[in-house]
């Protein structure tokens, strides 16, 4: 999930080493996790509407 398929077909074939590589990646996705989201729609009031109905979502 970290490494692309270029990069880990390096590390079994070749020997490289990508933990520290992995390690970040892993941070920042962690990182972004975390982060807020941003509301899709919101009312003429600036309210965030509320979840979309079943109909809607994919």
């Amino acid at each position: 999930m970290f490494l692309n398929i270029g990069e880990a077909r390096a590390a079994v074939h070749d020997g490289i080493d990508h933990r520290e590589l992995a390690a970040t990646r892993r941070a920042e996705y962690e990182r972004e996790l975390r982060r807020p989201t941003v509301p899709g729609v919101l009312l003429s009031d600036g309210r965030p509407s509320g979840p979309a109905p079943r109909a809607l979502k994919p």
